[in-house]
């Protein structure tokens, strides 16, 4: 698994079904993307915010190998927990 992580990398309800605009979307993405890595995904578990109107998935994922990092570094072995709105 690849992750690029940025806040404008997708919009919300986009369904991707088209391998070039993907490649596309990760070739531009990889500029804007705080952190890119490798990893498995070792857990997921899905909740409702407090209020109950939206579900959210919390994922562990293991490193596996990392390209870009931020100012707080991943490195292989890390646990990252990736929290995405669904």
């Amino acid at each position: 698994m690849c992750l690029l992580l940025s806040n404008s990398f997708l919009s919300r309800g986009q369904i991707i079904t088209d391998s070039a605009f993907v490649h596309h979307q990760i070739v531009s993405g990889k500029d804007q993307a705080e952190y890119i890595f490798e990893g498995e995904v070792l857990s997921l578990q899905t909740y409702y915010n407090p209020a109950q109107d939206f579900i959210y998935t919390s994922n562990t994922v293991r490193v596996n190998q990392a390209w870009k990092d931020n100012d707080k570094p991943v490195r292989s072995g890390d646990l990252v927990e990736i929290i995405t709105r669904a």
